[in-house]
């Protein structure tokens, strides 16, 4: 399994950032982060794979909570919004 650190949308050049879009199927926006997880079809990741991108993910939660604290933004509404977000990528794809 190969692993990409997450980037922001920001960085993205325009043609990266049209790529994204059209794999995703909507518009993204720049304070948007990508992580980004390669695997192989019937290929188990090994301990270290999963131990790395384990790491990679906290970092990103860690993140995304230092984003929250400096926008006021509290925990249960920010929770609620993923799970809004989830339930609605999900029912797309029903």
């Amino acid at each position: 399994m190969e692993t990409k650190p997450f980037n922001s949308v920001a960085d993205l050049s325009r043609e990266q950032r049209q790529a994204v879009e059209s794999m995703v199927g909507h518009a993204l926006d720049s304070q948007d982060v990508l992580f980004l997880v390669v695997m192989r079809p019937g290929q188990e990741p090994t301990v270290q794979d999963k131990a790395r991108a384990r790491a990679r993910l906290d970092k990103v939660f860690q993140q995304a909570d230092r984003f929250g604290e400096q926008q006021g933004i509290q925990p249960d509404a920010a929770d609620a919004a993923i799970d809004d977000a989830v339930q609605d990528v999900r029912s797309r794809t029903a």
